[in-house]
């Protein structure tokens, strides 16, 4: 008995994307985002959503067994300890409560480094 298999696939996959910041920065300016941070806008929700799909969505796929509601509730509280370690350090980058020591050395060396020369 022989067997022949023959397979052919072919994949076309055009993607054209064409990202623009500009507008998305424009579209931000009624609302009053115009900080730094506000490029991060759609990030911070990317991540939100990203953390709530593992959340609420990813334990209903659980196959069933004697340590099904373990393994969800592992799962869910997982992801809610991983959204707000995220979201605590995320915060506390906006607005650090301390900087960084410098001596009037190493700021005149810093400043003449970016060409911000100190006046005196």
């Amino acid at each position: 008995m022989k067997l022949k298999l023959k397979f052919k696939l072919e994949l076309k996959v055009e993607v054209k994307l064409k990202l623009k910041f500009k507008l998305e920065l424009l579209a931000l300016k009624p609302l009053g985002w115009t900080s730094g941070m506000a490029v991060s806008v759609p990030i911070v929700g990317a991540v939100c959503g990203f953390w709530a799909v593992v959340a609420f969505i990813v334990p209903w796929f659980i196959p069933k067994g004697p340590n099904r509601g373990v393994t969800q509730w592992c799962i869910v509280l997982s992801a809610i300890c991983c959204w707000a370690f995220w979201g605590l350090n995320y915060l506390t980058q906006m607005n650090p409560l301390i900087g960084p020591k410098l001596s009037s050395n190493q700021i005149s060396a810093i400043a003449r480094e970016w060409g911000n020369a100190l006046q005196k």
